[in-house]
């Protein structure tokens, strides 16, 4: 078990909650077949945006750019992620994989 003592008051009055909203159809624009995604965080004051992303069998990213930096953890099942020109990496379920884009995409 885990146990988390807050010390700080400071700490202590944030608020702590679980994120519950319903999975919405992505953008055809962004993805291929059968994709949901969930949004969980969107701070427009610090540009941090947090989403859950969930393909179903055949779906997939299409090609895009990132301005920014982008961490991506994989839940279940196995994916594929790939810098434009970049090598290819397989994940699978419990992989974390972090690209540092800049301006660049």
């Amino acid at each position: 078990m885990i146990r988390t003592v807050l010390r700080s008051p400071a700490v202590s009055e944030l608020d702590i909650s679980r994120v519950q909203r319903p999975p919405q159809a992505a953008p055809e624009a962004w993805f291929e077949g059968h994709v949901e995604m969930e949004a969980i965080n969107d701070n427009v004051a610090t540009g941090l945006r947090q989403g859950r992303v969930h393909f179903y069998d055949g779906g997939r990213t299409r090609w895009h750019l990132h301005v920014g930096d982008q961490v991506l953890y994989f839940l279940s099942g196995h994916g594929m992620v790939e810098k434009l020109g970049g090598t290819l990496i397989e994940t699978v379920a419990g992989d974390g994989t972090a690209g540092y884009w800049g301006d660049d995409g």
